[in-house]
């Protein structure tokens, strides 16, 4: 993921929590986020994937009583990362309404667009690829994109 998306997301994240901060009483419940802590939440989800921890209860996961991950702990609080988890947003909250009459991957499609550009552009397949445990070696042709190779 570039720093480009990292900031195109705080962005519209904060200005989603600006629309909504008048639901909150106090005014550091519905603080704004920063790049680095956006880095650390995303680092977070990392962890919880390599963790397979998508069926554990959150809180679970800052349990103090060694059951924990100690990770979790020291990034961030609970109430924190389910804050964010809950109000995160990739595009802007403002024209994206007319636009999903038109496409319903509007709210996700311009960021998974560029991380799927960005992971095309990281990853390169080698002579030997290993599928299902199964080793085989083929050609494999790069895409051409915009009459390039």
């Amino acid at each position: 993921m570039s720093d480009e998306m990292v900031k195109d997301l705080v962005n519209c994240t904060n200005s989603y929590i600006a629309s909504i901060s008048d639901r909150f009483s106090r005014e550091r419940d519905s603080k704004y986020t920063t790049e680095a802590e956006m880095k650390a939440f995303i680092g977070l989800l990392c962890i919880c994937g390599v963790h397979k921890s998508s069926h554990v209860n959150i809180t679970d996961l800052w349990a103090t009583d060694g059951t924990g991950i100690e990770i979790y702990r020291t990034t961030t609080s609970t109430k924190r990362f389910l804050f964010l988890l809950r109000y995160i947003r990739s595009d802007v909250i403002h024209d994206c309404q007319s636009r999903k009459d038109i496409d319903k991957l509007v709210p996700i499609r311009e960021f998974f667009e560029k991380f799927v550009d960005n992971c095309q552009k990281c990853y390169n397949v080698g002579d030997y690829l290993k599928i299902d445990s199964k080793k085989s070696k083929r050609k494999i042709e790069p895409r051409k994109r915009n009459g390039t190779s």
